[in-house]
C-alpha cells in the first residue's frame, strides 16, 4: 500500500518536536489571554515575544531553565544600566549615546565570552536599546518591560514542566544508551579486524567513533541541562564528569588495543584469536557493555559486577601465548593489548557502577 506524499511526510514528524510545538501554542495562548485580561500596559507584546524566545530553540525542561536564567540575567542587566541612563544623563543625547555604545560593547564581550553568562549578554543589549530608544523612555517603560519579561518566563517554564514535560535527564539516558551501543560495536569490530586483518575494518571504525565523539559533546549539553532540572546538586556534577572521563578512557583503551593488533604478522594473529583467555576477554568485554546498557534501559537485574574472577591472571594469559614464534614489536603489541584490555574491563565496571546513580 502507498501512502500520499503528505502521509510519509507526517509519519516522518518527530513526536517530541510535535509535542513541543504544541506546548509552545498553549504558552503563548496563556500568555495573550493575561495579557487581555489584566491589561497589561505594553498590550502583552514581550511576554509573547519572551516566550516564543524561550520556548521556540528548545524543547526539554532544563533547556528552557537554563535559557529562562539567562533571559532574566540579561533583562536585569539591561533595565538597571537604562535605569542608571535615565536617572543620570537623560535627556543629555551625547551622554545617552555614549552610555549606549559603551554598554553595549560590555553586553557584546560578554555575548562573546565561552560561559554560560554569553546568552545573557545580547539580551541585555537588546532590552537597553529598545528601553533608550522608545519613544519618551521613562521608569515605567523599563517596570513594565522587566515584569512582562518576567511573565512570560514564568509562563514558558510552568507550561514546560507541567504539561508533557520532555526532561533532559531521558533525553541523557537515550544518548548515553546510543554511546555504549557504539563503544560496543566498535569493540566488536576488534574481533573482526583480529580474526580478517583486514584495513577495509578501518572504515567502520572511523563511523562508530565519529558517533561516539558527537554524543561525547551532546552528552555534555544535556549535562548541563540536567543540572538545572536538578538545581545544581554537586553530586550529580561529579557523577556526570566521572561518566565522561570513563567514555573517553574506554574509547582510548579500544583504540590502544586496535593498534595493537595491527602489529601480528597474519599467522600470529589467528593463533592470537585461538587463544581461550582472549576469547574470554572479548566475551567479559561484551557482557560488561550489554550489562550498562540493560541498566540504562532500566531493566537489570541487580547482578553485581565481578571483574578479576572471570578471567585468569594476565601473566598466565602471557604463558600460553609464548608458542607464538614473536619478533620484539609483536612483544610489545601483546603488553599493550593486554594493558589496554585491563584498563578497558576495570574502566567498563566503573562505568556501570556511575550509571546507577544517574
Amino acid at each position: 500500500m502507498q501512502f500520499p506524499k503528505w502521509q510519509i511526510k507526517l509519519r516522518r514528524l518527530d513526536n517530541d518536536r510535535m509535542v513541543h510545538s504544541l506546548k509552545t501554542a498553549i504558552a503563548l495562548l496563556f500568555g495573550l489571554l493575561i495579557s487581555y485580561l489584566f491589561k497589561l500596559p505594553l498590550q502583552g507584546r514581550w511576554v509573547v515575544i519572551t516566550i516564543l524566545v524561550v520556548m521556540c530553540a528548545q524543547s526539554r525542561v532544563g533547556a528552557i531553565l537554563q535559557k529562562s536564567y539567562m533571559r532574566i540575567l540579561g533583562t536585569i542587566m539591561g533595565a538597571s544600566v537604562a535605569s542608571l541612563t535615565l536617572w543620570l544623563v537623560y535627556p543629555n543625547v551625547a551622554f545617552t549615546i555614549l552610555i549606549l555604545c559603551l554598554a553595549t560593547a560590555v553586553f557584546s564581550y560578554i555575548a562573546d565570552s565561552p560561559s554560560t553568562l554569553s546568552e545573557a549578554g545580547p539580551l541585555g543589549a537588546v532590552t537597553l536599546i529598545i528601553i533608550l530608544i522608545s519613544q519618551n523612555p521613562n521608569f515605567y517603560t523599563v517596570i513594565s518591560r522587566f515584569l512582562e519579561i518576567n511573565l512570560g518566563i514564568i509562563i514558558a517554564l510552568l507550561v514546560s514542566r507541567f504539561i508533557w514535560p520532555l526532561h533532559s535527564r531521558t533525553q541523557l539516558r537515550y544518548i548515553l544508551i546510543d554511546t555504549l551501543q557504539n563503544l560496543k560495536n566498535l569493540a566488536q569490530k576488534l574481533e573482526e579486524f583480529r580474526i580478517t586483518n583486514d584495513v577495509n575494518s578501518e572504515k567502520p571504525q572511523d563511523f562508530f567513533e565519529n558517533k561516539i565523539l558527537n554524543n561525547i559533546g551532546i552528552q555534555k549539553k544535556l549535562f548541563k541541562e540536567v543540572m538545572s532540572e536538578s538545581f545544581g546538586r554537586s553530586n550529580l556534577n561529579e557523577t556526570f564528569k566521572s561518566i565522561l572521563d570513563a567514555e573517553r578512557e574506554i574509547l582510548r583503551c579500544i583504540t590502544l588495543m586496535r593498534n595493537a593488533l595491527v602489529n601480528f604478522s597474519d599467522q600470529n594473529i589467528l593463533i592470537f584469536n585461538q587463544n581461550a583467555e582472549i576469547q574470554k576477554i572479548y566475551q567479559i568485554t561484551q557482557t560488561l557493555f550489554q550489562r550498562a546498557i540493560d541498566s540504562l534501559n532500566r531493566i537489570d537485574k541487580g547482578q553485581e559486577v565481578e571483574i578479576l574472577e572471570n578471567f585468569s591472571d594476565w601473566n598466565e594469559v602471557k604463558f600460553q601465548l609464548k608458542s607464538l614464534e614473536i619478533n620484539p614489536s609483536e612483544q610489545f603489541a601483546i603488553d599493550l593489548f593486554m594493558f589496554s584490555a585491563d584498563r578497558l574491563i576495570v574502566q567498563l565496571h566503573t562505568l556501570i557502577i556511575l550509571i546507577k546513580k544517574v
